[in-house]
């Protein structure tokens, strides 16, 4: 559901990062702060488009997502992080524009959030847990930082079954080559028109891997390495 709430304001130091590198470099953290009797996993797509983020904040934020989970689930059960590339439309998430995303999802089976719980869960403060158990911020400082990134998130819960938190951030993607010239050819889905040596189709992938042009001019082929 679509969560609107007090956005919090930290300065941040944003970069381009492959998400994905941060969450395994970040694994044993997480897996520290959630109990012996609920077990982890990791589903990492490497499709997953590179973002704009700050790190540090990226971590604290996967971080309160795994504790918030870890609480929800005081007999035990399964923590979920994944992660994977999506293709939005306009106002499918309000407030989000058309395009590429990269999805980061952190599930749980635990106990689930009512319906009147779910809307207020990001407000600062907000917190249905017993004194000295919790600040309530969490959610709400997860919303902010997202906020800043450009992104958005969303909750999905049902009593008994659990709790999604998908974070949405948009997707950065590394181009050598961008400029437009011709509209009399056509690429094959996935790929760009653009003008260089000749006009190229680009295959895009994400950061550390090798993109391949293919030159449909002069049917000559060029490796770009990002």
């Amino acid at each position: 559901m679509r969560n609107r709430t007090f956005a919090r304001r930290q300065p941040l130091k944003q970069n381009k990062y492959n998400l994905n590198r941060i969450i395994s470099s970040f694994e044993a953290v997480l897996r520290r702060a959630k109990k012996s009797s609920i077990g982890f996993d990791m589903k990492l797509d490497p499709r997953l488009p590179p973002a704009i983020v700050d790190a540090a904040q990226f971590e604290a934020v996967l971080l309160n997502l795994v504790v918030n989970a870890g609480d929800a689930m005081p007999d035990g059960g399964t923590l979920t992080l994944s992660t994977e590339p999506v293709e939005l439309r306009s106002n499918t998430i309000e407030g989000l524009p058309a395009g590429r995303y990269a999805k980061i999802t952190v599930r749980d089976t635990g106990t689930g959030m009512p319906p009147e719980v779910a809307k207020r869960a990001t407000e600062p403060f907000f917190t249905t847990k017993e004194v000295g158990k919790g600040t309530g911020m969490g959610l709400s400082q997860v919303y902010g930082t997202i906020k800043q990134f450009g992104g958005d998130m969303t909750i999905e819960t049902e009593i008994g079954k659990g709790t999604a938190i998908s974070l949405f951030l948009p997707a950065q993607v590394f181009l050598r080559t961008a400029i437009f010239q011709s509209a009399g050819r056509f690429c094959p889905p996935g790929t760009l028109l653009a003008s260089g040596d000749g006009i190229h189709c680009l295959y895009f992938s994400p950061i550390g891997s090798t993109s391949q042009t293919s030159n449909i001019l002069h049917g000559a082929t060029t490796s770009l390495h990002s």
